[in-house]
């Protein structure tokens, strides 16, 4: 069934909900492309526009400004992410196979796509404007998803009680945020004992280890 239309593009031309959201897609790809080239401060609209091949005023039609498509490409992100934890945590019972999921999860997508991981850890917490309550609920729920994961390890008796559940997933998240900013700084450590699967067991038998 097609989704209801309700926007009208420039022109008076109406546009279904799920067209908009596949030009927005498209424009929000542009952005990923032309931030992680070129930096956030350095890249402007249109810039964005002519990556994505479009109308320098229709980028306007679909996001109001180049803070609001980052906080946009941030929250779609990181909606995307939560959703890989949760599925982690509801189909691996093990809890410690479930951190290494969590991780290998992460770094995986970093291999997917490493200007999208870039433009998170290297643009996004730069801007003022994510740091509004809407987006720290939004980020805060990677810590509460592996918390949780923790927790149930603790009460399972394979993870250690005495230490704190919100703090490994802060050290979970930090780690994985550290080594993709190496990747950034470093690209030659990406060959030999730098490759992303060998960096993934080493990150997770020290996180694993700390926590048994």
């Amino acid at each position: 069934m097609n989704q209801s239309v309700n926007q009208r593009q420039p022109g008076g031309t109406m546009i279904a909900e799920d067209q908009l959201e596949k030009k927005r897609n498209h424009i929000r790809q542009a952005a990923v492309t032309v931030f992680a080239r070129m930096g956030y401060h350095n890249s402007r609209v249109s810039d964005i526009a002519k990556e994505a091949e479009v109308a320098y005023g229709l980028f306007y039609h679909y996001f109001p400004s180049k803070d609001d498509v980052l906080i946009d490409i941030f929250q779609n992100a990181w909606t995307n992410l939560l959703k890989g934890l949760e599925h982690i945590d509801k189909k691996i019972e093990n809890p410690v196979e479930k951190i290494k999921a969590v991780v290998k999860f992460s770094l995986d997508e970093y291999e997917k796509n490493p200007d999208l991981l870039k433009v998170i850890v290297m643009d996004v917490p730069r801007l003022d404007k994510f740091y509004s309550e809407e987006n720290q609920r939004i980020f805060n729920r990677y810590f509460h998803r592996v918390s949780q994961m923790i927790t149930k390890g603790q009460e399972a008796g394979v993870f250690n009680k005495d230490v704190s559940p919100q703090i490994i997933s802060y050290l979970t998240l930090g780690a994985v945020d550290a080594l993709i900013r190496q990747y950034v700084y470093n690209p030659s450590i990406k060959k030999g004992q730098g490759k992303v699967s060998k960096m993934t067991d080493q990150m997770v038998k020290v996180l694993v280890n700390g926590i048994l």
